[in-house]
């Protein structure tokens, strides 16, 4: 990596206010249940765990041709702190009533912590 690119990345960790911010998340996790045909509906239930986490930077993106934008960002959380519970894609992660959708799911390669990459439509 240039020196440029080391300073560009540092500056965007700096202008990204809550970037690496410790702060408290509520991990929900969603379970699908029976599909009702008389409704057209499949049952969900969810259980929420809250947990301490790590935000990552946030990074803005144009997914389509329509414009629509996308917020990506990565949670990590340590593995003792949920007590037994596992993160799936399809869960969600409440942050400061903002609520992001699980995309993929990694271990650290210590396999102390939980590495959730989440996405939002942006405003």
């Amino acid at each position: 990596m240039a020196w440029d690119d080391e300073v560009a990345a540092a500056m965007v960790q700096v202008f990204d206010k809550e970037a690496g911010v410790g702060t408290s998340v509520t991990l929900r996790q969603v379970t699908a249940g029976a599909f009702n045909s008389a409704t057209g509906v499949r049952a969900t239930t969810t259980s929420d765990t809250t947990v301490g986490a790590l935000r990552g930077p946030s990074t803005t993106r144009v997914t389509d041709a329509s414009g629509r934008l996308t917020e990506t960002r990565r949670y990590s959380m340590k593995v003792a702190e949920l007590a037994g519970v596992t993160p799936r894609a399809d869960d969600k992660v409440i942050d400061g009533g903002v609520t992001w959708m699980v995309m993929a799911v990694s271990r650290s390669a210590e396999g102390a912590v939980w590495e959730l990459d989440c996405v939002r439509s942006a405003a």
